[in-house]
């Protein structure tokens, strides 16, 4: 299991990635048709390093993790979307530390 580190300045990082995806949230439109430059991009067909065609906030998180925070307009209204992933391919991170990355957004 690797270390996690969240420091009071990852916290603040945090908070202001947060901040800056509430400014710009994905329209629903864009949500509903799951597509990418015209093209539905299923996830197997996705390749390594692939990103959406709006934007997330990201911040790096010691020792290897990387939050991804967007807003979503959604049928019942805005939503917050969390994304947690590490630096090695083919893994997880585990539950305990998604669950501290999330506590600092709260």
């Amino acid at each position: 299991m690797r270390a996690l580190i969240i420091t009071t300045e990852v916290q603040a990082a945090i908070k202001a990635a947060i901040e800056r995806a509430r400014q710009k949230p994905i329209p629903v439109e864009y949500l509903q048709a799951a597509e990418v430059h015209g093209r539905v991009i299923p996830l197997a067909e996705r390749k390594p390093g692939f990103e959406r065609g709006t934007a997330s906030e990201n911040v790096l998180i010691p020792v290897g993790y990387r939050a991804a925070i967007s807003f979503e307009q959604q049928p019942p209204g805005l939503c917050r979307h969390l994304s947690v992933s590490v630096d090695t391919p083919g893994k997880l991170p585990n539950e305990p530390a998604v669950l501290m990355i999330m506590k600092p957004s709260a």
